[in-house]
């Protein structure tokens, strides 16, 4: 089961692979997200403690 994106967060997923990123930080995408194998989601105010 795939997870879904909204629009404006497909588009910037979408140029973060263009520009040849592996980690995008976001506090509104599911944090440990890995997007095609390559593109993990962080998020920057996770306390990970």
């Amino acid at each position: 089961m795939g997870s879904q994106l909204s629009l404006y967060d497909a588009m910037i997923v979408s140029a973060a692979l263009q520009a040849g990123c592996d980690t995008l930080w976001s506090e509104d995408m599911q944090h440990g997200l890995l997007i095609v194998d390559r593109l993990r989601i962080v998020n920057p105010f996770r306390n990970e403690a």
